[in-house]
């Protein structure tokens, strides 16, 4: 908050400060006098700040300490995100994430819940229907016709014929599969790749949460990153590599010939500490009440083997003309072949559609193979 000043024919009382990061090298604090300037001409934003006019006690600011360590919604515990510059609340049910995760949960790469998003999902959670997003499957047709997406002044009502729809959207959801329900669960660091990869080699959803699979992967590199419990990591990697979840390594860089996890000891915890928790506890006893228990798809490492792409990696970029991103990733998976978000020198093709950005040039200055759309539905065709 700033006291109110006119910047390019306008009055202005707030400015933004981008990120926690940006304070820091700024070195902005409670009480500061500040330069500002709309960037680009629309949006304030503090430039600087005026050393001379701070006051004596001014302290270096301090986030974690500004919100007194936790989420100044809920009171949960907060943590910073290790990848960007963001602290997210830890608990999966404070009500200022519902209204996204409800979104999350039912969006088109996810459960696909048919009318579920935008401006419904959040009258769901502002007329309190939905506190959290396994509550749309207690819905009836009724409560959702007769649900007010406009105001009190100016009612505009969902309608019987856009309710029968959604719940006819959430009924098939009940029945979706194992990955689409990992990731609709928006678990931290659990991406469509990462959920797909975790039902190949689960039953069930509570085979994911007590997985003696990710907690063995959890010990191998904490053993291997420990020199004093280095001990037990071949029967370990032994077990792995037999199950299909781990393949030797074949960097010329290690030098004591490890292994490749599916899955890495970051993910592997997030996956055992949000199924260990309260709150993923709760999700688990709630599905059971509900009577969902999504299909396994799990396949055997020989099975994989034989698959046409088994071993590839693939890499989207750009629109492709007649597929969304979400329809080419399940051709490749279903195929045998994986679907990466990055360019490496591991990565077999990268497919490229109109639009192409960084990834493509990426591709080219390491000689990763570049098909088209053509090529690709090809590629598919001679696979099938």
């Amino acid at each position: 908050m700033l006291e109110p000043v006119l910047v390019s024919g306008s009055t202005v009382s707030r400015a933004t400060l981008h990120n926690e990061d940006e304070i820091k090298r700024k070195d902005i604090r409670i009480g500061d006098t500040v330069m500002i300037e709309k960037a680009g001409e629309v949006i304030p934003a503090v430039i600087e700040v005026v050393q001379s006019k701070r006051p004596r006690n001014a302290k270096p600011f301090d986030f974690f300490e500004h919100i007194h360590g936790k989420c100044p919604v809920c009171g949960g515990e907060i943590r910073r995100d290790p990848q960007f510059v963001a602290w997210r609340c830890e608990n999966i049910l404070c009500p200022a994430q519902t209204t996204r995760r409800v979104e999350f949960f039912g969006a088109r790469g996810a459960l696909d819940i048919e009318s579920v998003g935008g401006i419904v999902a959040d009258k769901l959670v502002e007329r309190g229907l939905v506190q959290e997003p396994l509550d749309l499957f207690e819905l009836n047709i009724e409560q959702l016709a007769k649900l007010n997406l406009g105001t009190d002044e100016a009612p505009r009502v969902f309608g019987e014929k856009n309710a029968s729809k959604a719940i006819q959207a959430i009924e098939r959801a009940k029945t979706a599969p194992l990955s689409r329900w990992l990731y609709a669960l928006a678990i931290p660091d659990v991406g469509k790749t990462t959920a797909t990869d975790l039902a190949r080699f689960h039953e069930t959803i509570n085979d994911v949460a007590s997985s003696q699979l990710l907690r063995e992967v959890v010990s191998y590199h904490g053993r291997k990153s420990d020199k004093s419990r280095d001990g037990g990591t071949k029967e370990i990697a032994d077990r792995l590599i037999k199950s299909g979840f781990a393949e030797r390594s074949k960097s010329k860089m290690d030098k004591q010939r490890g292994i490749v996890t599916q899955i890495g000891p970051v993910v592997a915890q997030s996956v055992l500490d949000f199924f260990g928790s309260s709150a993923g506890k709760k999700i688990l006893q709630r599905m059971k009440q509900l009577g969902i228990e999504p299909k396994s798809e799990k396949v055997s490492a020989k099975h994989m083997e034989r698959l046409p792409l088994a071993g590839k990696t693939f890499v989207l970029t750009g629109t492709l003309p007649s597929m969304t991103r979400d329809e080419a990733s399940g051709k490749i998976e279903a195929v045998g072949g994986h679907v990466s978000s990055s360019v490496s020198k591991k990565t077999d093709y990268v497919v490229a559609g109109d639009e192409a950005g960084s990834k493509l040039e990426k591709a080219k200055k390491l000689g990763v193979k570049i098909i088209d759309e053509k090529a690709f539905r090809r590629m598919l065709e001679s696979s099938s």
